[in-house]
């Protein structure tokens, strides 16, 4: 009964965790970057680990909760350099960090 409960949140984490990631890459951010502000997302929102590929065309994103892993993959689209956008997610994700 509790997995019925956990896996429609780590699905939510997950899909918030990639959008992240993708608004980041589509924005120009290094990958490196991308992917550690994703991680930092999703241990704030409360899955055990994160793990990414960051691609030039596509972003693979795992969150694992308790035991059970979920795995998402999106292509990238390029938007340009925009590092307003940028700085303005990983403001929103140190936020999430704090508040969690």
């Amino acid at each position: 009964m509790e997995s019925d409960k956990i896996q429609p949140r780590q699905r939510d984490i997950t899909r918030l965790c990639i959008q992240c990631a993708l608004l980041l890459l589509q924005h120009g951010a290094e990958s490196t970057l991308v992917e550690q502000l994703s991680f930092r997302l999703g241990k704030a929102l409360g899955v055990d680990n994160v793990e990414s590929s960051i691609s030039a065309n596509a972003v693979v994103l795992s969150t694992v909760h308790h035991g059970h892993c979920l795995t998402s993959t999106r292509k990238n689209i390029d938007r340009g350099i925009n590092m307003h956008m940028v700085t303005e997610v990983q403001r929103i994700v140190i936020l999430a960090s704090i508040d969690y």
